[in-house]
């Protein structure tokens, strides 16, 4: 048991550290993958792997001071002079609100709506923005085909792999120290060397805790 716990720990420390290295030799910033984009008759919009973008076409000659914007982690509402609704909707999903924003850039205001995923799950996607929009037959879409997942292709969208970053000798004498300490118990052999039977494995369990042996099974006394 102990040799198993001992194997384990090896294996999930030397992970860690390929991590690590994985993630120094990243010397610029991620990639955004985009997932796909669509357009309504009042905003249009663009997904990414951890964000969306919206657009929101507005009247002319409008500052951002005269914008009604109403943010919160699971609506908008964007309204113009005199209560005039330019967008109104309930997200798809949350939204981190601490992380998002909006800018106004001439007549089009941008809001950039980082994504609050479930917990544990990568790469959510939403596929729309409100989830009034799954049945307005006025959004177009256009969404990449799902596909089979690429470690390698992935790793080398981010950079590549920076093999000089490992450190080798951390973890080099591993193998010969749960080698040898699966030779001092017994679950390996040298060549040559014959392993106990199992009659001497309990005559041996039986010399420490006092059990018999009959007919090759176990008993206590």
């Amino acid at each position: 048991l102990h040799c198993k716990m001992r194997v384990t720990f090896m294996l999930i420390a030397s992970l860690a550290l390929a991590v690590v290295a994985f993630r120094t030799s990243r010397r610029c910033a991620p990639t955004m993958m985009a997932f796909g984009r669509g357009k309504g008759p009042k905003y249009s919009w663009t997904e990414a792997e951890d964000d969306l973008e919206v657009l929101v076409p507005i009247p002319e000659g409008l500052s951002a001071a005269q914008l009604q914007v109403r943010l919160n982690s699971s609506a908008l509402e964007v309204e113009a002079p005199a209560g005039q609704e330019l967008l109104r909707g309930t997200f798809r999903e949350k939204i981190a609100i601490g992380e998002s924003f909006w800018t106004l850039d001439g007549n089009i205001l941008v809001l950039q709506l980082q994504k609050r995923p479930p917990v544990f799950e990568h790469d959510f996607q939403w596929g729309y923005v409100f989830k009034e929009d799954e049945d307005d037959p006025e959004i177009v879409r256009a969404y990449q085909a799902d596909k089979e997942f690429d470690l390698d292709e992935y790793v080398e969208s981010l950079g590549g792999y920076n093999e000089s970053l490992v450190d080798r000798n951390a973890f080099g004498n591993v193998t010969e120290q749960i080698l040898e300490t699966m030779k001092s118990q017994g679950l390996v052999k040298d060549e040559g060397e014959d392993l106990p039977d199992n009659e001497e494995i309990f005559e041996e369990i039986d010399a420490e805790d006092g059990g018999q042996t009959t007919g090759g099974e176990r008993r206590l006394s």
